[in-house]
C-alpha cells in the first residue's frame, strides 16, 4: 500500500517551503499546503485523497522547469501544435505543475483567460493578469466554472491518471463545439535505438520494466501513449493528429538539432529516474529503498554511456470537438 502521512515515521510537520498562491485567484487554508509527507528524502503531496507518485519538492520543481524547456526545444519553439486562433478566449491547462506552460501561453495570448489546475500548490505567486491557478483533483467532480473552453491542454500526465476515458469525457463535455484538446506526452516506457545499441535487457531496461510494472500495479499507468488516440476518438473527437518527435538521450547525435534535444533529454531523464521510480518501485514493486536506488544508479550509467543511443518518442496529440450537427463518421 502507498505510504500515508500517518504511517510514515518521517512525516513532515508542515513547515515546508511550499509557495503561496496569489490571493486574488485562489484562497487556500494552510492545511492544504501542509498536506505532505517525506519519503526517502523527497517531499510528496497528498490532497483530497490523491496518491500522486511524484515528489513536489524543490528538486522536482527544477526538473519540471527542465521538462518545459525540453518540450520547447522538441517543439522547435512552439508550446502547442493545435490550430487554435491567435485570439483564443478560454484556455484550461490540466496538471499545470509549476505553471510554466500556462504563464507562457497567457503572455503570448493576451486575449485569453488561462486557468491552470493541479493538486499541488506549487504555482508561482506573480503571474500575468490573464492567468489564474486553482487547486483541484481533475479526476474528481470538476469544480471549475461550467463555461465551455476553447482549448484544453495536458502535458506529462502519464502515471498520474487512473481513468483516462473518464477524464477525456470530462474534457469533451467542457469544450465548446469546435474547441481543441491537445495532449503532449512522452512515451517514457518505450525507449528504443535505431542502431540496436539500446538493449531491453540492460541496466536501463531493467529499471524501465520495473517502473512500468509498478505503475500498472498502482492503477496509474505510464504506458498509455499508444492508446491515447483510440481513447480520444472513442470519446467523439474528430480531426485527430498524432505528431511524433524523436528525442535522443545524450549528446551523441551528430545533427545539431538532435544533439540539442539530447542534451536537455539527458538532463531531464537523469533527474526523472528517481522522481518517477523511488516511491512507485518501493510501494508497488516489492523492493526496498536501497535496491531501488541501486537500480536507478545502474540505469543512469546507461544514460551517460555514449555508446548507447537511446531515444524516446515525444507526442503532440490534438483533436477537435465537432460542431453541433457535424458528422463524426470518417
Amino acid at each position: 500500500m502507498p505510504v500515508s502521512p500517518a504511517e510514515d515515521s518521517s512525516f513532515d510537520d508542515g513547515n515546508g517551503d511550499s509557495n503561496s498562491l496569489n490571493s486574488a485567484t485562489t484562497s487556500l487554508s494552510s492545511s492544504i499546503y501542509n498536506s505532505h509527507f517525506v519519503y526517502g528524502g523527497r517531499r510528496y503531496h497528498c490532497y483530497r485523497g490523491t496518491d500522486y507518485n511524484l515528489p513536489i519538492d524543490d528538486d522536482e520543481q527544477r526538473r519540471l522547469e527542465l521538462m518545459h524547456t525540453l518540450w520547447q526545444v522538441v517543439g522547435e519553439g512552439d508550446i502547442y501544435k493545435a490550430p487554435i486562433p491567435d485570439n483564443v478566449q478560454r484556455v484550461l491547462d490540466l496538471g499545470t505543475g509549476t505553471g510554466n506552460w500556462a504563464i507562457q501561453f497567457a503572455d503570448s495570448h493576451p486575449s485569453a483567460i488561462v486557468l491552470g489546475i493541479d493538486t499541488s500548490p506549487i504555482f508561482p505567486t506573480w503571474v500575468p493578469p490573464n492567468a489564474q491557478f486553482e487547486l483541484d483533483n481533475i479526476e474528481s467532480t470538476w469544480h471549475m466554472s461550467s463555461q465551455n473552453y476553447d482549448y484544453i491542454h495536458i502535458r506529462n500526465l502519464s502515471g498520474s491518471i487512473r481513468d483516462w476515458p473518464a477524464l477525456l469525457q470530462n474534457i469533451y463535455d467542457h469544450l465548446a463545439p469546435g474547441g481543441w484538446l491537445e495532449i503532449q506526452e512522452g512515451a517514457i516506457t518505450e525507449p528504443f535505438s535505431v542502431d540496436g545499441s539500446y538493449k531491453k535487457g540492460g541496466a536501463y531496461g531493467r529499471f524501465n520494466n520495473l517502473l512500468r510494472d509498478s505503475a500498472v500495479k498502482s492503477g496509474k499507468r505510464l504506458d498509455i501513449v499508444p492508446e491515447l488516440p483510440g481513447w480520444i476518438l472513442a470519446t467523439g473527437f474528430v480531426d485527430l493528429h498524432n505528431k511524433k518527435e524523436v528525442c535522443p538521450i545524450g549528446r551523441w547525435p551528430k545533427d545539431e538539432k538532435y544533439k540539442e534535444r539530447g542534451r536537455w533529454g539527458l538532463e531531464n531523464l537523469d533527474l526523472a529516474m528517481e522522481a518517477y521510480g523511488l516511491l512507485l518501485m518501493t510501494q508497488y514493486g516489492g523492493l526496498d529503498e536501497v535496491e531501488v536506488r541501486e537500480i536507478i544508479e545502474d540505469g543512469k550509467n546507461d544514460l551517460w554511456d555514449k555508446k548507447i543511443h537511446m531515444c524516446f518518442g515525444m507526442h503532440f496529440i490534438y483533436a477537435r470537438k465537432p460542431m453541433e450537427g457535424e458528422s463524426t463518421w470518417t
